[in-house]
């Protein structure tokens, strides 16, 4: 539902038209029926930014807010007018008189520019539910060009009765979206993955996404937040050939992040060293990635590798010679993955990094 406080500057903003403009909670039956007859499944078969009469009335749908705005028929220029006044209350995002406004307040709650009492006030004042079970997801187009991240968002990503878009900078859009409680994580994938492929086919640009822990309360979408650009950050260095990710799905790299170099270098050396160099080469360490990732299965591994079963356990065998570690064996193969993914950490194997004015940090290295 549209909050009272934003219909009401809504409302401010179109009185400065000189047109008997009014605006309704599009999501609001028994408001919309009563003001202009119409049932909002009616709304369905319109197209947002589109000017359409019905009966007496002229009306277009705003996306965000979700609005409906309409007047007379009669007007003159009733269709340019609701036009310019869809245009404008996008663009200003219905700022009040102290300069705050809806988005703003949630820009600052996720920048964690608001906290304890300043914040409940704010989440009060813009009505922002405490009832909701919901999650952060992070999009961030990478580049210097064109059209800001926002942009190209807004008329494309699908958004349901309570989500918010909010633009963060020129690269990175925040989607503050409701979830059920039965939504899984490969739910928000899937959107971020339906989501990634139209932004591909409109604008041939990388889109990555990072998703947050599903929370309820206003105070802990900062948090959300955080977690989400962890997310990209962690998964850009761990797992560069994937462009989404979920922070629940990271819990592995993310311990990797944090063990010290010092604790770290004593290990490794037993099994990335100079005597091992020659074994452990490109070849050699995409098909131990791929044989973890079929979940030690040689059938399943050798397939994707296109080599023949026996060629894979050649492979394997001469690992364990040099090694000790059996990789069909589930511990020994925890502790290769584990040095694997420090390697990639620590060596510098890590993904190209994004310009500077783009990079997405962890927490830790702000």
């Amino acid at each position: 539902m549209l909050e009272m406080h934003m219909l009401k500057h809504i409302q401010t903003l179109l009185s400065g038209l000189h047109a008997d403009i009014r605006a309704l909670d599009r999501d609001d039956e028994h408001e919309v029926h009563a003001a202009i007859g119409l049932h909002i499944s009616e709304f369905e078969n319109m197209s947002e930014g589109v000017v359409v009469t019905y009966r007496q009335w002229a009306l277009i749908l705003t996306r965000q807010p979700r609005a409906c705005l309409y007047c007379s028929a009669a007007e003159p220029g009733a269709e340019d007018i609701l036009l310019l006044a869809s245009t404008l209350i996008a663009r200003t995002g219905t700022v009040d008189r102290s300069g705050e406004n809806y988005y703003s307040v949630y820009r600052r709650i996720l920048r964690g520019d608001l906290s304890g009492v300043e914040l409940t006030a704010a989440a009060n004042d813009y009505q922002i539910r405490r009832d909701l079970l919901r999650a952060v997801m992070l999009f961030h187009i990478p580049g210097d060009e064109g059209e800001s991240a926002y942009e190209i968002l807004r008329d494309i990503v699908p958004l349901e009765r309570t989500d918010v878009l909010i633009d963060m900078d020129r690269h990175s859009v925040v989607l503050v979206r409701d979830i059920h409680e039965d939504d899984s994580v490969k739910d928000s994938i899937q959107f971020a993955q339906a989501l990634q492929e139209t932004v591909m086919s409109e604008t041939a640009l990388e889109m990555l996404v990072g998703i947050s822990e599903p929370f309820i309360l206003p105070e802990h979408m900062g948090k959300g937040y955080r977690q989400a650009r962890d997310a990209i950050a962690v998964g850009r260095r761990f797992i560069p050939e994937q462009t989404i990710f979920a922070y629940r799905r990271l819990i592995l790299e993310r311990f990797l992040m944090r063990v010290p170099e010092s604790s770290y270098r004593v290990y490794q050396d037993m099994i990335f060293n100079a005597e091992t160099e020659k074994l452990f080469n490109e070849e050699m360490l995409y098909t131990i990635d791929v044989f973890f990732k079929k979940d030690l299965s040689l059938a399943e591994a050798s397939r994707s590798l296109y080599i023949h079963r026996n060629t894979l356990i050649y492979r394997l065998d001469k690992v364990e010679r040099v090694t000790g570690l059996n990789l069909r064996k589930f511990e020994d193969a925890v502790v290769f993955k584990l040095f694997m993914e420090l390697k990639k950490e620590r060596t510098g194997a890590t993904p190209e990094k994004l310009p500077s004015s783009n990079i997405i940090q962890t927490e830790d290295e702000e």
